[in-house]
C-alpha cells in the first residue's frame, strides 16, 4: 500500500536539497492531515505487518488532473488561466525554486518503490531533484500559449501560509532503492500537458 504525501509535511525548508530527515515544521492543515496520514501507514507496517510506503510528492503536474479551482496544482491552474485568455499572477519576483515533476514519472517512481524489495515501512522523497524559479515555470506556460499575460502582485498578508521559500528534494534515497529517475523536463512536460487540455478541457473544467 502506497500513502501519496506532500512535500507541505516539512513546511519551512531550513536546507536543500531537502532529504526525508528534516523536521517537520508543517504551516498548513493539509500538512498536518498528510503527516497523520503517513504515521498510520507507518504504524499499521510496524504493528501488523502491513506493506506500506509512503512517497512525499513534490510539485506534480500533467494531464488528467481536475482544474476546477487552484487548490489541485499551481501548473496545470497556470495552463487553464491561460488557455482563458486570463492573466498569471506572481506574487513578488517569482524567485523562490520549485521542485515540479510531471505525472507520468509520478506514477513510474510509485509503481518502482511498490515493487521494490526492501522499501516497506520507509518514507521517500518523490520529485525530480531539480529547482526551478517559480517564474521561470510561468513563463514556460505563457511561452506555449500566446497571448498569455504574466502579472506581478505584492506578497498578501498571508504570506505565511503559502511560501515556504525554495525547496530540492534530495531523492537519492528513493534511487538508490528502485533505480528510478525522473525523465521528463519541464519544459516537454508542460507542453505534453497543454496540448492535452487543449484537446479535452471541456473535460476537467
Amino acid at each position: 500500500m502506497v500513502f501519496t504525501n506532500s512535500r507541505f509535511v516539512y513546511g519551512s525548508i531550513e536546507y536543500n536539497p531537502m532529504d526525508e530527515g528534516h523536521d517537520f515544521n508543517c504551516l498548513s492543515i493539509y500538512g498536518i492531515h498528510k503527516l497523520a496520514g503517513e504515521k498510520y501507514y507507518r504504524f499499521y507496517h510496524d504493528s501488523q505487518g502491513l506493506d506500506t510506503v509512503s512517497v512525499r510528492l513534490t510539485n506534480p503536474y500533467g494531464p488528467r488532473q481536475q482544474m476546477k479551482h487552484s487548490k489541485y496544482g499551481i501548473v496545470n491552474w497556470f495552463i487553464r488561466l491561460a488557455l482563458e485568455g486570463k492573466p498569471l499572477t506572481v506574487f513578488g519576483e517569482g524567485l523562490q525554486k520549485r521542485d515540479y515533476i510531471f505525472v507520468e514519472d509520478v506514477a513510474e517512481g510509485i509503481l518502482n518503490v511498490a515493487l521494490a524489495n526492501g522499501t516497506a515501512g520507509q518514507v521517500y522523497n518523490l520529485g525530480t531533484g531539480v529547482g526551478t524559479p517559480f517564474i521561470d515555470m510561468v513563463h514556460l506556460v505563457a511561452q506555449n500559449i500566446p497571448g498569455a499575460e504574466v502579472q506581478y502582485l505584492s506578497w498578501p498578508q498571508e504570506r505565511y501560509f503559502v511560501e515556504t521559500g525554495d525547496f530540492i528534494a534530495d531523492i537519492s534515497k528513493l534511487r538508490e532503492a528502485t533505480d528510478w529517475t525522473p525523465r521528463t523536463s519541464l519544459p516537454e512536460g508542460i507542453e505534453k500537458t497543454i496540448a492535452f487540455y487543449r484537446q479535452h478541457r471541456e473535460k476537467y473544467w
